[in-house]
């Protein structure tokens, strides 16, 4: 999520050059990681959080960040990061307009 937030932050940056302000808006399907970027709270199991943490915590509060929940069945990203089956797969396809190689 950190990752993400930096390259839209900088995408917005420059599109803030050419006189184009547009809200930035993230979906993560992760509800733990988003109640932690909107509600800081320091215990046991988060202290090993990485420092990006902060970062789009901070994003968040200031308000550079919308940040909402995705269901995973809703969440055309996860055709990049996990295997899904035929149907899911070339559902993302059509949503992202990429066309599968080959139907399943």
């Amino acid at each position: 999520m950190a990752k993400a937030a930096r390259q839209a932050l900088w995408y917005g940056t420059g599109l803030h050059e050419f006189g184009i302000s547009i809200p930035i808006k993230m979906y993560a399907d992760n509800t733990a990681a988003i109640s932690l970027a909107r509600i800081p709270v320091l215990s046991d199991r988060s202290r090993h959080i990485d420092i990006s943490y902060h970062f789009v915590r901070e994003s968040v509060n200031n308000k550079k960040i919308d940040l909402d929940y995705i269901d995973t069945a809703s969440n055309p990203a996860d055709i990049f990061t996990k295997a899904l089956v035929p149907v899911t797969h070339n559902k993302f396809c059509d949503v992202l307009g990429v066309a599968a190689e080959r139907e399943c």
